[in-house]
């Protein structure tokens, strides 16, 4: 039983692994600068410097190569700070909360009527 145990557990961590490598690469991957979105003038009419968008870039951990950018996602992502929502500026982790009930009563309510 231990064996079978340790055999899942060693498996899930594995897929974990995978799934996350391959999430940040979607993430990674895509065409364009992420900072884009902060480039266009705003309500404000501002477009920031050259030197704005590097430190912006230092804060959000865009610089360096890949493999150190996934190091710094994968550590966030397990201590929960899951980033800023671009659209509603407040933390990821929050929005999901807040959506998930409504999220597992529709669950729910769907088994039963299968």
């Amino acid at each position: 039983m231990k064996q079978f145990v340790l055999k899942r557990l060693l498996q899930a961590i594995l897929v974990w692994f995978l799934v996350s490598v391959f999430s940040f690469s979607i993430i990674y991957f895509a065409p364009g600068d992420p900072l884009y979105i902060y480039m266009t003038p705003g309500a404000t009419g501002h477009k920031m410097t050259d030197e704005e968008l590097d430190r912006m870039r230092e804060s959000l951990g865009l610089n360096g190569t890949a493999t150190e950018q996934y190091v710094r996602w994968a550590e966030k992502m397990l201590q929960g700070n899951w980033g800023i929502s671009v659209q509603t500026k407040e933390p990821v982790l929050n929005e999901i909360a807040k959506r998930l009930p409504a999220t597992v009563i529709c669950s729910l309510l769907g088994r039963q009527l299968k």
